[in-house]
């Protein structure tokens, strides 16, 4: 629901305020900054994870961006994202993977400009990571035809109800 309400592009890490604490912190570190900076980290902020969305005029089919993960363990995972899918990946609060996301066209920009590689750290969190070629604004088909399996495709995927024998 955030990734859909505020569309954010190319690396963003997302977390929210577990119970509104924030204001109250920021009026306790003009008292104590220690002890608001350790709630902040311990109590306050829950990171969800970080959403890779890229940006630019992309075609409306076909390959966006090939991603390249390496995680602690040593394992890797390589994949390529069509335009118009999201992708979750399980990775929990904690932990990280380093990542080579790479365009595959000239006019994509994943972060570090149109048509560039960018290197670096994604970090979990309670959702893990989301890949979205969706586009900004999201594209959404016009046709019922078209919308329902492509809308019911990202629920799957985002895993956003559970399964009957879930909820038992």
């Amino acid at each position: 629901m955030m990734i859909d309400a505020f569309a954010p592009e190319c690396i963003t890490e997302i977390a929210v305020d577990s119970i509104f604490m924030m204001p109250h912190l920021g009026v306790l570190s003009t008292v104590n900054e220690a002890a608001a900076t350790e709630v902040f980290d311990k109590d306050c902020i829950i990171y969800l994870g970080t959403c890779i969305a890229p940006v630019g005029q992309y075609e409306a089919k076909g390959d966006v961006m090939e991603v390249k993960l390496d995680y602690e363990d040593g394992t890797e995972s390589h994949f390529v994202m069509e335009a118009g899918t999201i992708k979750k990946i399980e990775l929990g609060p904690g932990q990280a993977v380093e990542a080579v996301i790479t365009p595959t066209q000239r006019n994509v920009d994943v972060g570090n400009g149109e048509g560039r590689a960018w290197h670096g750290t994604l970090r979990g969190g309670v959702v893990g990571l989301v890949f979205d070629t969706r586009g900004r604004p999201i594209n959404i088909a016009s046709s019922p035809e078209e919308r329902a399996p492509l809308l019911q495709s990202w629920v799957e995927e985002m895993d956003e109800y559970p399964t009957a024998e879930e909820v038992r």
